[in-house]
């Protein structure tokens, strides 16, 4: 069987009667509306950015004849004009006000002030603060860290950078010391630090105040190093990844599924391996057409825990009228990305036919587990996403030939001059990258997503150089995926890892290269086929929680093919898929939009009142109700409900009767608008 390039997402379709008095008589629940489209925008975090104005900001040695504390105001206004639009940004600095004799020391160990705080940012009024500040004074870091802290929102995730030149001077109360209070008292903060020009006591300090918040540490050896090194920062401490999708909640049993259409979503989950095993798996179902296939991804979005080695497992398993197992993908990670990003499990059916005895009424039926020791007794967002593939005409599809491509290689000059990205943080936020050089920095258990376009004949490769190694081990993972989220196996080899390749003790200036090792071939029946966004991503495990600097090198090789056709008007295999004609939309005469409008409002207004609703402990609304957020509720497969058949039927005709009512109110109602308007 052939396939199509693209995954059609989330079409809309025009209700008729006859296809829901159709669903009526299905044995499943009547297809849900599609899901919204995801946002894969991350939130903006609150941030509290602490500038150091003391007297040693006095120093011309910033490069250029310029003082550290010209280049921290350089550093600060080109933050500002980049800050996002939805930017809840503060600023606080300290040492600017009193000198740094030693007879002003009480004086200066107060010197702290808020010149903004924290919310939407005034760039004018800000920027005029910042060219205002000068340096003078004393250094109470950890004064200024208890106070930022106060700044910021009592509850959520919030961040404070802090950018030092030096040690703090003032003594009590110890920087270390506020930084575990903080973190021992339970709070969502994290502070990231920024050495400029520091000795090794101010950026052992430093360290420090990063380590004990799981905030990370960067150097800045000059200005231009400071600008770079305060924007990464402050957008890391900004980005906070909201799992993609709209929330539901499948049912607790293999016949009582929450019936979806393609859409990405979000469901909970427990660990099987905790107390609340039972609140561990969802069931679901999918109704779908002769010939079609669905690709159905599962990733566990859970706290990334720098040397954390518990482990989070994802399956995705499709079964049969009898819950018994048809096919099944399985994926997992501890909870540190030793083995690069979140778990993944990424399931594809077979072309569906009417004979076959894994698809209950015309569904995909299948569950989604959670398993593991991380955390096992609390519940991870589990990003859920459902496509559908066409089968195309057979005369429409070419071969690819393999591109050839050897594995990037990568010199240092041309890796530090690389353009500065921001990456995603997973798959529905991946940066989207052109062939090219790129730069950012990755902190300890960070996972970072890339996408680049593929079409048929074409193949990806990449290379990684870390940019700098503190003098520690540093360990790297460079790894594809296609579209679904199916991960690739790497052309230059792995390290056995299903996820990709990984390479350990890099040193500055070494280079991890790889290549996709299969060309993008709608022959094939396995990924890489279709067309589409591939994923690149990068995961790094290290011994200190240093921002390591790095390069990524991304080169596309191959001539494009012309894209296979996609069949339309299929058969279905349940009433409640979808139209697949073409011809049939949701576009409607301009003069009959309001006509439109009201005879659809009619028919959904019948069919949730046709019967009561009725739900289960999982939450999931029973067969005859209609359930939340557009899904419809769960019901099981012919003969297999509690209630037995009498059920069923009595469901048919009320559903049926309902229909007929609606439909005739809508025409009749269509009628009258038409003879007024004559």
């Amino acid at each position: 069987m052939s396939h199509t390039l693209t995954s059609r997402r989330s079409r809309p379709w025009l209700a008729t009667g006859a296809a829901l008095l159709l669903a009526g008589a299905s044995g499943l629940p009547a297809l849900a509306g599609p899901a919204d489209e995801a946002d894969s925008s991350p939130t903006q975090q609150p941030v509290m950015l602490v500038l150091d104005a003391s007297g040693s900001m006095l120093q011309e040695d910033a490069g250029q004849g310029r003082t550290r504390m010209e280049a921290a105001r350089t550093a600060l206004t080109d933050l500002i004009d980049a800050a996002p639009e939805d930017a809840e940004l503060g600023l606080m600095v300290y040492g600017s006000e009193v000198g740094n004799s030693e007879a002003e020391k009480e004086a200066g160990c107060k010197d702290i002030r808020t010149l903004a705080e924290v919310g939407p940012v005034d760039r004018t009024a800000l920027t005029e603060a910042v060219e205002e500040v000068e340096a003078s004074g004393w250094t109470p870091i950890g004064r200024s860290l208890e106070l930022a802290a106060q700044e910021l929102p009592a509850e959520g995730p919030r961040s404070i950078v802090l950018v030092s030149d030096g040690i703090d001077s003032c003594g009590d109360p110890d920087p270390c010391e506020v930084a575990e209070e903080l973190a021992a008292d339970g709070v969502d903060l994290a502070i990231h630090t920024v050495g400029f020009r520091v000795d090794d006591a101010a950026r052992a300090q430093l360290q420090c105040v990063a380590d004990a918040t799981g905030g990370t540490y960067a150097d800045a050896a000059d200005a231009g190093e400071l600008t770079e090194q305060m924007s990464i920062q402050v957008q890391r401490a900004m980005r906070s990844y909201v799992p993609a999708g709209r929330p539901v909640e499948g049912g607790a049993e293999h016949t009582s599924p929450l019936t979806l259409d393609e859409g990405d979503y979000v469901i909970e989950l427990t660990s099987k391996d905790g107390a609340h095993a039972e609140r561990s798996v969802q069931h679901f179902a999918v109704p779908v057409h002769e010939d079609e296939r669905l690709h159905i991804s599962a990733s566990a979005i859970r706290p990334q825990v720098k040397g954390g080695m518990d482990f989070t497992w994802v399956e995705v398993e499709q079964v049969d009228a009898d819950g018994d197992e048809c096919r099944s993908d399985r994926d997992g990670n501890h909870s540190n990305n030793y083995m690069g990003g979140p778990p993944t499990a990424t399931l594809i059916t077979t072309p569906a036919t009417a004979e076959d005895g894994c698809l209950p009424d015309g569904h995909v039926v299948f569950s989604v587990t959670r398993t593991g020791d991380q955390a096992p007794d609390g519940t991870f967002p589990i990003e859920l996403s459902i496509s559908r593939e066409a089968p195309v005409e057979a005369t429409s599809v070419r071969t690819a030939r393999d591109a050839s491509l050897e594995a990037p290689g990568l010199g240092e000059e041309e890796a530090r001059g690389g353009t500065l990205v921001t990456p995603g943080l997973n798959y529905s936020t991946a940066t989207p990258l052109e062939p090219g050089t790129y730069r950012s920095d990755i902190a300890n258990a960070e996972f970072h997503v890339y996408r680049v376009h593929l079409e048929p004949g074409q193949k990806m490769g990449a290379a990684l150089m870390p940019l700098g190694d503190g003098g520690y081990p540093t360990s790297l993972q460079l790894n594809f995926a296609a579209p679904d989220r199916t991960a690739l196996v790497p052309d230059a080899g792995s390290a056995g890892y299903r996820s990709g390749n990984f390479a350990v003790n890099l040193t500055e200036g070494e280079v991890l290269a790889d290549v996709m090792r299969t060309t993008v071939d709608p022959a094939r029946d396995e990924q890489p086929y279709q067309a589409g966004d591939y994923y690149l991503m990068v995961s790094g495990n290290f011994e200190k929680d240093l921002a390591l600097p790095y390069a990524l090198k991304v080169e596309v090789a191959g001539d494009p093919l012309p894209a296979p056709t996609p069949l339309t008007d299929l058969v279905p295999l349940s009433p409640d898929a979808p139209s697949t004609d073409d011809a049939t939309s949701t576009q409607v005469p301009e003069g009959d939009q309001e006509d439109a409008t009201d005879a659809d409002s009619a028919t959904s207004s019948a069919t949730q009142g046709s019967a009561g609703s009725q739900t289960d402990d999982a939450g999931s609304t029973g067969a005859a109700g209609t359930g939340t957020d557009d899904t419809t509720g769960a019901a099981g497969t012919s003969g297999q409900r509690g209630d037995g058949e009498s059920t069923s039927v009595l469901a048919w005709l009320l559903g049926a009767l309902g229909v007929a009512v609606a439909s005739a109110g809508a025409w009749l109602l269509v009628r009258s608008r038409r003879s007024t308007t004559s």
